[in-house]
């Protein structure tokens, strides 16, 4: 079965689909379950598909309130995470471990 590849809106990187992870650009534990479905409803969407390397990494330098009040573009130009995405450039899928 030929497996299909898919471009991290971040990176830009290749991935399979196992690889991809949804990141929701304005954080679930900000307002919960119930406005989330309200929002569905109403047709808003916040989801992109990013590699998992890029969303552990988004994760590990900007806490959820940063994620909620920031765009995403203007995070990804942070100097800690320009270093990171040159870094990852050239590497391989699933090779970020924050622990």
């Amino acid at each position: 079965m030929e497996k299909t590849n898919f471009e991290c809106w971040i990176c830009n990187r290749q991935v399979d689909r196992d690889d991809l992870s949804k990141h929701h650009l304005f954080p679930k534990q900000r307002e919960g379950r119930r406005w989330y479905a309200r929002k569905k409803r109403e047709g808003y969407i916040d989801i992109v598909l990013i590699c998992v390397d890029c969303h552990k990494t988004l994760h590990y330098f900007f806490d959820n309130n940063e994620l909620a009040h920031t765009k995403l573009e203007w995070l990804i130009e942070d100097k800690r995470f320009q270093k990171y995405l040159k870094w990852v450039k050239e590497k391989r899928i699933g090779i970020v471990y924050l622990g």
